[in-house]
Protein backbone atom coordinates (compact mmCIF):
# COMPACT_ATOMS: atom_id res chain seq x y z
CA UNK A 1 0.00 0.00 0.00
CA UNK A 2 1.09 3.25 -1.05
CA UNK A 3 0.59 6.10 1.67
CA UNK A 4 0.82 9.52 1.85
CA UNK A 5 4.43 10.10 2.70
CA UNK A 6 5.38 7.39 0.36
CA UNK A 7 4.06 10.05 -2.33
CA UNK A 8 5.48 12.86 -1.18
CA UNK A 9 8.90 11.55 -1.22
CA UNK A 10 8.64 10.13 -4.38
CA UNK A 11 7.67 13.44 -6.22
CA UNK A 12 10.83 14.95 -3.92
CA UNK A 13 12.88 12.10 -5.56
CA UNK A 14 11.72 12.86 -8.84
CA UNK A 15 11.90 17.00 -8.40
CA UNK A 16 15.91 16.49 -7.97
CA UNK A 17 17.91 17.13 -10.67
CA UNK A 18 19.98 14.37 -12.73
CA UNK A 19 23.01 15.69 -14.18
CA UNK A 20 24.58 13.31 -15.58
CA UNK A 21 23.77 15.00 -19.29
CA UNK A 22 24.52 17.72 -18.20
CA UNK A 23 28.13 16.76 -17.17
CA UNK A 24 28.64 14.68 -20.43
CA UNK A 25 27.88 18.18 -22.53
CA UNK A 26 30.54 19.90 -20.55
CA UNK A 27 33.13 17.36 -21.01
CA UNK A 28 32.35 17.53 -24.41
CA UNK A 29 32.35 21.56 -24.63
CA UNK A 30 35.53 21.12 -22.47
CA UNK A 31 37.44 18.97 -25.06
CA UNK A 32 38.05 21.96 -26.97
CA UNK A 33 40.34 23.20 -24.71
CA UNK A 34 42.52 20.26 -24.48
CA UNK A 35 43.30 22.31 -28.17
CA UNK A 36 43.79 25.58 -26.73
CA UNK A 37 46.10 23.92 -24.55
CA UNK A 38 48.08 22.85 -27.04
CA UNK A 39 47.99 25.79 -28.90
CA UNK A 40 49.68 28.15 -25.96
CA UNK A 41 52.20 25.66 -25.30
CA UNK A 42 53.29 24.30 -28.66
CA UNK A 43 56.21 27.21 -28.87
CA UNK A 44 57.68 25.25 -26.04
CA UNK A 45 59.14 22.16 -27.60
CA UNK A 46 59.17 23.92 -30.94
CA UNK A 47 61.70 26.98 -30.49
CA UNK A 48 64.59 24.33 -29.35
CA UNK A 49 63.93 22.24 -32.59
CA UNK A 50 64.09 25.33 -35.30
CA UNK A 51 67.16 27.63 -35.96
CA UNK A 52 65.75 31.14 -35.06
CA UNK A 53 66.37 33.99 -33.97
CA UNK A 54 65.39 36.17 -30.64
CA UNK A 55 62.50 38.31 -32.78
CA UNK A 56 61.39 34.65 -34.62
CA UNK A 57 61.07 33.02 -31.30
CA UNK A 58 58.75 36.22 -30.10
CA UNK A 59 56.74 36.34 -33.04
CA UNK A 60 56.14 32.10 -32.78
CA UNK A 61 55.21 32.92 -29.36
CA UNK A 62 52.86 35.70 -29.51
CA UNK A 63 51.78 35.71 -32.85
CA UNK A 64 48.07 33.91 -31.84
CA UNK A 65 47.40 37.04 -29.40
CA UNK A 66 47.62 39.07 -32.58
CA UNK A 67 45.45 37.02 -34.37
CA UNK A 68 43.40 36.69 -31.75
CA UNK A 69 42.80 40.53 -31.80
CA UNK A 70 39.52 40.94 -34.41
CA UNK A 71 38.42 36.98 -33.61
CA UNK A 72 36.01 38.44 -31.05
CA UNK A 73 33.92 39.83 -34.27
CA UNK A 74 33.13 36.63 -34.95
CA UNK A 75 32.60 35.67 -31.53
CA UNK A 76 30.30 38.77 -31.15
CA UNK A 77 28.32 37.97 -34.46
CA UNK A 78 27.88 33.86 -33.85
CA UNK A 79 27.26 34.12 -30.53
CA UNK A 80 23.69 36.10 -31.31
CA UNK A 81 23.05 34.62 -34.27
CA UNK A 82 24.14 31.23 -35.23
CA UNK A 83 23.85 30.52 -31.33
CA UNK A 84 26.11 29.31 -28.67
CA UNK A 85 26.90 25.85 -30.03
CA UNK A 86 27.33 27.04 -33.80
CA UNK A 87 30.19 29.25 -32.92
CA UNK A 88 32.10 26.99 -30.95
CA UNK A 89 32.62 24.86 -34.34
CA UNK A 90 33.59 27.99 -35.92
CA UNK A 91 36.50 28.03 -32.95
CA UNK A 92 37.04 24.54 -33.75
CA UNK A 93 37.22 25.12 -37.39
CA UNK A 94 39.62 27.24 -36.98
CA UNK A 95 42.19 25.27 -34.63
CA UNK A 96 42.09 22.78 -37.54
CA UNK A 97 42.63 25.16 -40.04
CA UNK A 98 45.80 26.53 -37.94
CA UNK A 99 47.17 22.83 -37.46
CA UNK A 100 46.66 22.02 -41.27
CA UNK A 101 48.97 25.19 -42.01
CA UNK A 102 51.46 24.10 -39.70
CA UNK A 103 51.79 20.77 -40.80
CA UNK A 104 52.17 21.96 -44.72
CA UNK A 105 55.64 23.62 -44.47
CA UNK A 106 58.03 24.16 -41.86
CA UNK A 107 58.57 27.55 -43.82
CA UNK A 108 58.49 30.46 -40.88
CA UNK A 109 56.17 32.78 -43.42
CA UNK A 110 53.86 29.35 -43.15
CA UNK A 111 54.26 28.84 -39.63
CA UNK A 112 53.34 32.55 -38.70
CA UNK A 113 50.27 32.45 -40.61
CA UNK A 114 48.99 28.78 -38.77
CA UNK A 115 49.71 30.48 -35.56
CA UNK A 116 47.83 33.84 -36.27
CA UNK A 117 44.65 31.23 -37.58
CA UNK A 118 45.21 29.70 -34.15
CA UNK A 119 44.45 33.18 -32.41
CA UNK A 120 41.82 33.40 -34.04
CA UNK A 121 39.99 30.65 -32.86
CA UNK A 122 41.42 31.11 -29.46
CA UNK A 123 39.87 34.57 -29.12
CA UNK A 124 36.64 32.62 -29.22
CA UNK A 125 36.90 29.61 -26.92
CA UNK A 126 37.61 31.13 -23.82
CA UNK A 127 34.30 33.42 -23.74
CA UNK A 128 32.50 31.07 -26.07
CA UNK A 129 33.05 28.46 -23.80
CA UNK A 130 32.29 29.76 -20.68
CA UNK A 131 29.31 31.55 -21.75
CA UNK A 132 27.82 28.46 -22.81
CA UNK A 133 28.64 26.33 -19.54
CA UNK A 134 27.16 29.24 -17.71
CA UNK A 135 23.51 29.10 -19.74
CA UNK A 136 23.25 25.22 -19.99
CA UNK A 137 24.01 25.11 -15.92
CA UNK A 138 21.79 25.38 -13.10
CA UNK A 139 22.80 27.89 -10.40
CA UNK A 140 24.04 25.31 -8.27
CA UNK A 141 26.75 23.79 -10.41
CA UNK A 142 27.67 27.12 -12.85
CA UNK A 143 30.24 28.35 -10.74
CA UNK A 144 32.21 24.53 -10.18
CA UNK A 145 31.65 23.75 -13.85
CA UNK A 146 33.05 26.63 -15.11
CA UNK A 147 36.12 26.70 -13.17
CA UNK A 148 36.90 23.27 -14.52
CA UNK A 149 38.49 24.83 -17.73
CA UNK A 150 41.97 24.62 -16.75
CA UNK A 151 42.29 20.98 -16.05
CA UNK A 152 41.62 20.53 -20.01
CA UNK A 153 43.67 23.11 -21.10
CA UNK A 154 46.20 21.41 -18.91
CA UNK A 155 46.00 18.24 -20.70
CA UNK A 156 46.80 20.25 -23.92
CA UNK A 157 49.70 21.33 -22.16
CA UNK A 158 50.93 17.44 -21.33
CA UNK A 159 50.10 16.83 -24.59
CA UNK A 160 52.71 18.73 -26.13
CA UNK A 161 55.33 18.69 -22.95
CA UNK A 162 55.34 14.82 -23.06
CA UNK A 163 55.25 14.21 -26.59
CA UNK A 164 57.31 17.29 -28.29
CA UNK A 165 60.59 16.93 -27.19
CA UNK A 166 60.81 13.52 -28.38
CA UNK A 167 59.10 13.53 -32.07
CA UNK A 168 59.55 15.75 -35.04
CA UNK A 169 57.88 18.79 -35.56
CA UNK A 170 55.69 17.38 -38.40
CA UNK A 171 54.57 14.39 -36.25
CA UNK A 172 53.56 17.02 -33.20
CA UNK A 173 51.45 18.73 -35.15
CA UNK A 174 49.75 15.68 -36.66
CA UNK A 175 49.06 14.98 -33.24
CA UNK A 176 47.89 18.16 -32.17
CA UNK A 177 45.27 17.79 -35.07
CA UNK A 178 43.84 14.20 -34.08
CA UNK A 179 43.01 15.73 -30.48
CA UNK A 180 41.50 18.79 -32.19
CA UNK A 181 39.83 16.34 -34.44
CA UNK A 182 38.06 14.44 -31.87
CA UNK A 183 35.70 17.45 -30.73
CA UNK A 184 33.68 17.73 -34.05
CA UNK A 185 32.62 14.56 -33.16
CA UNK A 186 31.80 14.44 -29.73
CA UNK A 187 30.51 17.84 -29.53
CA UNK A 188 27.87 17.23 -32.19
CA UNK A 189 25.44 15.54 -29.23
CA UNK A 190 25.85 18.42 -26.80
CA UNK A 191 22.31 20.59 -27.45
CA UNK A 192 22.16 24.31 -28.21
CA UNK A 193 22.10 26.64 -25.13
CA UNK A 194 18.40 27.24 -23.64
CA UNK A 195 18.97 31.29 -23.39
CA UNK A 196 19.77 31.68 -26.77
CA UNK A 197 16.82 29.21 -27.74
CA UNK A 198 14.67 31.47 -26.01
CA UNK A 199 15.51 34.10 -27.42
CA UNK A 200 15.16 33.37 -30.55
CA UNK A 201 11.49 32.34 -29.58
CA UNK A 202 12.34 28.61 -29.63
CA UNK A 203 10.37 27.92 -26.02
CA UNK A 204 9.69 24.37 -27.14
CA UNK A 205 13.28 23.17 -28.14
CA UNK A 206 14.22 25.26 -24.74
CA UNK A 207 11.95 23.09 -22.90
CA UNK A 208 13.74 19.75 -24.65
CA UNK A 209 17.03 20.46 -23.78
CA UNK A 210 16.04 21.44 -20.26
CA UNK A 211 14.05 18.76 -19.69
CA UNK A 212 17.51 16.70 -20.73
CA UNK A 213 19.64 18.67 -18.78
CA UNK A 214 18.02 18.36 -15.53
CA UNK A 215 16.80 14.86 -15.78
CA UNK A 216 13.95 14.12 -12.82
CA UNK A 217 12.96 17.69 -12.63
CA UNK A 218 9.31 17.77 -12.91
CA UNK A 219 7.69 19.42 -16.14
CA UNK A 220 6.56 22.33 -13.22
CA UNK A 221 10.23 23.03 -12.70
CA UNK A 222 11.47 23.26 -16.00
CA UNK A 223 8.69 25.69 -17.26
CA UNK A 224 9.68 27.28 -13.86
CA UNK A 225 13.17 27.76 -15.02
CA UNK A 226 11.73 28.97 -18.74
CA UNK A 227 10.03 31.85 -16.93
CA UNK A 228 13.02 32.62 -14.81
CA UNK A 229 14.65 33.29 -18.29
CA UNK A 230 11.93 35.00 -19.91
CA UNK A 231 11.30 37.25 -16.93
CA UNK A 232 15.59 38.02 -17.09
CA UNK A 233 15.13 39.00 -20.35
CA UNK A 234 12.15 41.12 -19.84
CA UNK A 235 13.55 43.12 -17.33
CA UNK A 236 16.68 43.51 -20.03
CA UNK A 237 14.49 44.46 -22.54
CA UNK A 238 12.80 47.52 -20.42
CA UNK A 239 16.33 48.94 -19.73
CA UNK A 240 17.21 49.28 -22.84
CA UNK A 241 18.79 47.10 -26.07
CA UNK A 242 21.84 47.17 -28.46
CA UNK A 243 24.04 49.78 -28.02
CA UNK A 244 22.11 51.77 -24.82
CA UNK A 245 22.12 48.78 -23.19
CA UNK A 246 25.77 48.29 -23.59
CA UNK A 247 26.56 51.88 -22.84
CA UNK A 248 24.54 51.71 -19.20
CA UNK A 249 26.04 52.16 -16.03
CA UNK A 250 25.74 48.44 -15.16
CA UNK A 251 27.17 47.14 -17.75
CA UNK A 252 30.10 49.59 -17.96
CA UNK A 253 31.00 49.07 -14.53
CA UNK A 254 30.78 44.78 -15.25
CA UNK A 255 33.12 45.41 -18.19
CA UNK A 256 35.68 47.82 -15.74
CA UNK A 257 35.30 44.37 -13.25
CA UNK A 258 36.04 42.53 -16.06
CA UNK A 259 38.93 44.14 -17.94
CA UNK A 260 40.76 44.69 -14.42
CA UNK A 261 40.79 40.98 -14.29
CA UNK A 262 41.91 40.13 -17.82
CA UNK A 263 44.66 42.29 -16.90
CA UNK A 264 45.74 41.11 -13.91
CA UNK A 265 45.31 37.49 -15.68
CA UNK A 266 47.59 38.04 -18.65
CA UNK A 267 49.43 40.65 -16.39
CA UNK A 268 50.71 37.85 -14.87
CA UNK A 269 53.04 36.81 -17.93
CA UNK A 270 51.48 33.13 -17.39
CA UNK A 271 51.26 32.79 -21.41
CA UNK A 272 54.66 34.24 -21.82
CA UNK A 273 55.99 31.88 -19.07
CA UNK A 274 54.30 29.13 -20.73
CA UNK A 275 55.84 29.22 -23.89
CA UNK A 276 59.46 30.04 -22.48
CA UNK A 277 59.55 27.78 -20.35
CA UNK A 278 61.49 25.24 -21.52
CA UNK A 279 64.17 28.55 -22.21
CA UNK A 280 63.93 29.65 -18.91
CA UNK A 281 65.24 26.42 -17.35
CA UNK A 282 67.79 26.45 -20.09
CA UNK A 283 69.34 29.31 -18.78
CA UNK A 284 68.56 28.44 -15.15
CA UNK A 285 71.54 26.29 -15.37
CA UNK A 286 69.85 22.94 -14.05
CA UNK A 287 71.31 19.69 -13.81
CA UNK A 288 68.12 18.91 -14.43
CA UNK A 289 66.99 17.65 -18.21
CA UNK A 290 65.24 20.97 -19.06
CA UNK A 291 62.65 19.00 -21.07
CA UNK A 292 61.60 17.25 -18.13
CA UNK A 293 60.64 20.31 -16.25
CA UNK A 294 57.91 21.57 -18.64
CA UNK A 295 56.55 17.96 -18.39
CA UNK A 296 56.16 18.66 -14.48
CA UNK A 297 54.64 22.21 -14.90
CA UNK A 298 51.71 20.35 -17.06
CA UNK A 299 51.20 17.32 -14.81
CA UNK A 300 51.18 19.69 -11.50
CA UNK A 301 48.80 21.93 -13.97
CA UNK A 302 46.57 19.41 -14.13
CA UNK A 303 46.83 18.07 -10.45
CA UNK A 304 46.31 21.56 -9.23
CA UNK A 305 43.39 22.13 -11.55
CA UNK A 306 41.28 19.00 -9.91
CA UNK A 307 40.30 20.57 -6.46
CA UNK A 308 39.09 24.17 -7.86
CA UNK A 309 35.25 23.20 -8.53
CA UNK A 310 35.22 22.12 -4.57
CA UNK A 311 36.79 25.09 -4.26
CA UNK A 312 34.78 27.52 -5.68
CA UNK A 313 32.03 25.62 -4.00
CA UNK A 314 33.13 26.36 -0.80
CA UNK A 315 34.81 29.55 -0.63
CA UNK A 316 33.67 31.28 -3.65
CA UNK A 317 35.56 32.58 -6.87
CA UNK A 318 35.95 35.94 -4.86
CA UNK A 319 38.68 34.12 -1.81
CA UNK A 320 40.38 32.10 -4.56
CA UNK A 321 41.01 34.20 -7.14
CA UNK A 322 42.81 36.98 -3.86
CA UNK A 323 44.61 34.03 -2.14
CA UNK A 324 46.12 32.70 -5.81
CA UNK A 325 47.25 35.69 -7.14
CA UNK A 326 49.25 37.31 -4.41
CA UNK A 327 50.43 33.24 -4.18
CA UNK A 328 51.38 33.79 -7.69
CA UNK A 329 53.38 37.24 -6.84
CA UNK A 330 55.55 35.56 -4.55
CA UNK A 331 56.02 32.38 -6.88
CA UNK A 332 57.73 34.98 -9.10
CA UNK A 333 59.94 37.42 -6.81
CA UNK A 334 61.39 33.94 -5.66
CA UNK A 335 62.15 33.16 -9.19
CA UNK A 336 63.60 36.47 -9.75
CA UNK A 337 65.83 36.19 -6.12
CA UNK A 338 67.05 32.82 -7.55
CA UNK A 339 68.43 34.26 -11.20
CA UNK A 340 69.93 37.53 -9.12
CA UNK A 341 71.52 35.15 -6.73
CA UNK A 342 72.66 33.34 -9.99
CA UNK A 343 73.91 36.13 -12.24
CA UNK A 344 75.73 37.52 -9.02
CA UNK A 345 78.23 34.95 -8.95
CA UNK A 346 76.59 33.41 -5.66
CA UNK A 347 76.63 29.52 -5.20
CA UNK A 348 73.42 28.55 -6.18
CA UNK A 349 74.04 24.47 -5.89
CA UNK A 350 72.06 23.85 -2.38
CA UNK A 351 68.79 25.91 -4.28
CA UNK A 352 68.47 24.83 -7.72
CA UNK A 353 65.07 23.53 -6.26
CA UNK A 354 64.04 27.10 -6.12
CA UNK A 355 63.52 27.78 -10.01
CA UNK A 356 61.41 24.67 -10.32
CA UNK A 357 59.79 25.27 -7.20
CA UNK A 358 58.70 28.43 -8.08
CA UNK A 359 57.52 28.30 -11.54
CA UNK A 360 55.56 24.91 -10.58
CA UNK A 361 54.05 26.90 -7.82
CA UNK A 362 53.36 29.46 -9.60
CA UNK A 363 51.38 27.68 -12.36
CA UNK A 364 49.59 25.46 -9.18
CA UNK A 365 47.99 28.75 -8.58
CA UNK A 366 47.57 30.31 -11.73
CA UNK A 367 45.38 27.28 -12.45
CA UNK A 368 43.34 27.61 -9.43
CA UNK A 369 43.15 31.32 -9.52
CA UNK A 370 43.11 33.44 -12.21
CA UNK A 371 43.49 30.27 -14.88
CA UNK A 372 40.44 28.92 -14.21
CA UNK A 373 37.77 31.91 -12.75
CA UNK A 374 38.59 35.19 -14.66
CA UNK A 375 36.57 33.91 -17.77
CA UNK A 376 33.82 32.49 -15.32
CA UNK A 377 33.40 35.95 -13.85
CA UNK A 378 33.16 37.79 -17.15
CA UNK A 379 30.64 35.25 -18.67
CA UNK A 380 28.31 35.61 -15.31
CA UNK A 381 28.30 39.91 -14.98
CA UNK A 382 27.00 40.54 -18.48
CA UNK A 383 23.33 40.68 -19.40
CA UNK A 384 22.20 38.01 -21.39
CA UNK A 385 21.03 40.95 -24.36
CA UNK A 386 24.84 42.25 -24.51
CA UNK A 387 26.54 38.99 -23.66
CA UNK A 388 27.66 38.48 -27.10
CA UNK A 389 29.61 41.93 -27.85
CA UNK A 390 30.46 42.43 -24.47
CA UNK A 391 32.66 39.18 -23.97
CA UNK A 392 33.71 39.95 -27.43
CA UNK A 393 35.37 43.32 -25.86
CA UNK A 394 36.65 41.25 -23.05
CA UNK A 395 38.16 38.95 -25.87
CA UNK A 396 39.87 41.43 -28.23
CA UNK A 397 41.44 42.99 -25.26
CA UNK A 398 42.48 40.20 -23.96
CA UNK A 399 44.32 39.26 -27.15
CA UNK A 400 46.17 42.75 -27.21
CA UNK A 401 46.71 43.17 -23.84
CA UNK A 402 48.01 39.35 -23.54
CA UNK A 403 49.94 40.00 -27.11
CA UNK A 404 51.57 43.28 -25.18
CA UNK A 405 52.41 41.15 -22.15
CA UNK A 406 54.28 38.75 -24.29
CA UNK A 407 56.49 40.97 -26.23
CA UNK A 408 57.07 43.21 -23.12
CA UNK A 409 58.31 40.10 -21.06
CA UNK A 410 60.63 39.18 -23.76
CA UNK A 411 61.96 42.61 -24.26
CA UNK A 412 62.33 42.61 -20.60
CA UNK A 413 64.05 40.03 -20.29
CA UNK A 414 67.04 40.88 -23.06
CA UNK A 415 67.18 44.70 -21.58
CA UNK A 416 66.54 44.13 -17.74
CA UNK A 417 67.17 40.20 -16.87
CA UNK A 418 65.48 37.64 -15.59
CA UNK A 419 65.72 38.62 -12.16
CA UNK A 420 64.13 42.47 -12.52
CA UNK A 421 61.55 41.35 -14.89
CA UNK A 422 60.24 38.40 -12.28
CA UNK A 423 60.17 40.47 -9.79
CA UNK A 424 58.36 43.40 -11.49
CA UNK A 425 55.65 40.73 -12.80
CA UNK A 426 55.67 39.67 -9.28
CA UNK A 427 54.88 43.16 -7.46
CA UNK A 428 51.95 43.96 -10.21
CA UNK A 429 50.51 40.49 -9.20
CA UNK A 430 50.77 41.37 -5.29
CA UNK A 431 49.08 44.69 -5.28
CA UNK A 432 46.39 44.01 -8.24
CA UNK A 433 45.65 40.76 -6.06
CA UNK A 434 44.54 42.71 -3.09
CA UNK A 435 42.27 45.55 -5.03
CA UNK A 436 40.09 42.78 -6.44
CA UNK A 437 38.47 42.39 -2.72
CA UNK A 438 37.22 45.54 -2.82
CA UNK A 439 35.79 45.62 -6.66
CA UNK A 440 34.89 42.02 -7.56
CA UNK A 441 31.91 40.54 -6.73
CA UNK A 442 31.87 36.75 -5.43
CA UNK A 443 29.40 35.57 -8.38
CA UNK A 444 29.73 31.99 -7.72
CA UNK A 445 27.25 32.42 -4.99
CA UNK A 446 25.11 34.95 -6.57
CA UNK A 447 22.12 34.01 -8.99
CA UNK A 448 21.87 35.78 -12.54
CA UNK A 449 19.35 38.35 -10.93
CA UNK A 450 21.80 38.79 -7.74
CA UNK A 451 24.37 39.80 -9.93
CA UNK A 452 22.14 42.33 -11.60
CA UNK A 453 21.13 43.52 -8.73
CA UNK A 454 24.60 44.00 -7.76
CA UNK A 455 25.97 45.92 -10.74
CA UNK A 456 22.31 47.92 -10.48
CA UNK A 457 23.52 49.10 -6.87
CA UNK A 458 26.83 50.08 -7.92
CA UNK A 459 26.03 51.99 -10.81
CA UNK A 460 23.05 54.21 -8.83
Amino acid sequence: MVTVKDSKEAIVKRDRPSRLKLYLSVFAVYVLHITTGCVLSFPSPVIPKLNLTKDEQSLISSLYSLGATPGPLVLAFGLDTIGRKGTLYVVWLLYMSSWVMLWASENLIIVYIGRLIAGLGFAGAFAGISVYIAEIADNETRGPLNSVAQVFLAIGFLVEYCVGPYVSYQILVFISFCVTASFGIIFFFAPESPYFLIAKGRKTEAFKVLKTLRGNLTDESINAEIKAIEDKFSRENESGTGLKKLLSAPVLKAMAVSLFLIMLQQGSGINAVLAYVQPIFQKANLSLDDTIVPMLVGATNLISSLPVPLLVGKFGVKIVLVTCGVAMGICLNMLGLYFFLLYGDYNVTSIEFLPVASVILFNVFFCIGSGSLTWVVIADVFPSSVKGTATAICSSFSALFGFGVIEAFILLLNSWGFENTFVLFGCILVVGSLVQIIFVPNTSKMTFQDIEKYFDRKAS
